[in-house]
């Protein structure tokens, strides 16, 4: 299980490609970035300022349809990575579930949807366990 989010890209760098090239599969955490992504008030997180990560938000709510909200956008943004198997969310109430399960009849991000997601904050590098 790894950490991997719009918000925190470094798994890849390296680590999702080597695991796809292996045929493994990854579980993932962390998708929503703490409800960041989502709707919960903007901090900073993972060396990001607030303000990078209200863009991200805003930007997966530019990408959501009528057919795909904010959270099971962002949730697709991971789960459309080759190496992705599933993803674990975090909810506290009964409709922040029924959001997740209904990723499974959402539709997938379209090519310019991923690029405006990816566009909206930069990528940051793993510092540290080189």
């Amino acid at each position: 299980m790894m950490q991997y989010s719009l918000a925190d890209r470094r798994p890849e760098e390296t680590v999702l490609s080597l695991l796809k090239k292996n045929n493994i599969g990854v579980l993932i955490r962390g998708a929503l970035a703490q409800g960041l992504l989502v709707g919960k008030t903007s901090k900073d997180y993972l060396g990001f300022s607030a303000e990078e990560i209200k863009n991200a938000a805003d930007a997966i709510r530019t990408c959501e349809t009528a057919d795909r909200t904010a959270t099971q956008t962002a949730l697709r943004f991971v789960l459309q990575h080759p190496a992705v198997t599933s993803v674990v969310a975090g909810v506290s109430k009964i409709e922040q579930l029924n959001d997740v399960a209904g990723t499974t009849n959402s539709t997938n991000l379209l090519e310019k949807e991923i690029n405006i997601l990816r566009e909206s904050i930069p990528v940051k590098k793993y510092l540290e366990h080189r």
